[in-house]
C-alpha cells in the first residue's frame, strides 16, 4: 500500500466511525502530582473541551479485550481519530455519567497509525 492509502483509510474512518456514528463527549484533560513526602498521587482536573468520538458503553456484559497476553476489562470503549490528544487518566463525560481512561492503544495498519482505541472505567 502507498502512503495515499493509509490517508484514504484514516479518512473513511472519520467519515463513518466518527462524523456518522459519532457523538460529543467532554474531555477533561488530568494532570497527576506525586507528593514528595508520602508517595501520594493527586489527580488535578484541567481544562474541559468537547470532542466528536465512537463511544460504546457497557451493554449487561463486560467488555474484554486480550492484547499480548493479557485480559482488560473495562465500562466503554472509545475510539478516536488518530491525532487525538488522550492521556491515562484524562476525565470523559458522556450522558451525565464520569468515566477515567484506564489506557489507550494507537491502531496501526502497516506501521501507520489509523485511530487511537481508549478502555474506560466509570468513576460515579
Amino acid at each position: 500500500m502507498s502512503a495515499g492509502d493509509y490517508v484514504v483509510i484514516r479518512s473513511a474512518f472519520q467519515k463513518k466511525a466518527i462524523t456518522d456514528y459519532g457523538t460529543s463527549v467532554t474531555r477533561t484533560p488530568v494532570t497527576k502530582t506525586t507528593s514528595n513526602t508520602y508517595g501520594d498521587e493527586t489527580l488535578s482536573d484541567g481544562t474541559p473541551g468537547s470532542i466528536t468520538v465512537f463511544f460504546q458503553p457497557k451493554l449487561n456484559k463486560s467488555w474484554d479485550f486480550s492484547k499480548d497476553g493479557e485480559i482488560k476489562g473495562l465500562d466503554a470503549l472509545m475510539l478516536t481519530l488518530y491525532g487525538q490528544a488522550l492521556t491515562k487518566n484524562d476525565k470523559i463525560t458522556y450522558q451525565s455519567k464520569n468515566y477515567r481512561i484506564h489506557d489507550i492503544d494507537d491502531v496501526y495498519l502497516e506501521g501507520n497509525k489509523i485511530y487511537r482505541r481508549a478502555n474506560l472505567y466509570i468513576t460515579d
